[in-house]
């Protein structure tokens, strides 16, 4: 099922993240859970306060937010790695 009350499957996500990915050469371990992570990363690194990023993208604890930039900061070769390069125009080949 594509389309559920509305709004797109969570699998028809997963797999239009995962092509697209794919396509721009980040690799078939990129999916939309890191896309989220880069997000929250990104606004991290902008000094965005952690509790607007928590709300922005659905946290009801910002230690989940929290536990997201301290897992990134701790993480290197991650998926979420590939695409903050590809976002900043550096994992382009």
């Amino acid at each position: 099922q594509v389309v559920r009350d509305g709004a797109l499957h969570r699998r028809t996500v997963h797999k239009i993240v995962k092509a697209r990915a794919k396509r721009a050469g980040l690799g078939d371990d990129v999916g939309p859970h890191d896309i989220r992570k880069t997000y929250v990363s990104a606004c991290a690194a902008l000094g965005i306060d952690v509790v607007r990023i928590a709300s922005a993208v659905g946290h009801s604890d910002v230690k989940t937010t929290q536990l997201y930039v301290h897992q990134h900061d701790m993480h290197t070769n991650h998926p979420s790695d590939k695409v903050e390069l590809w976002v900043k125009g550096q994992g382009h080949e």
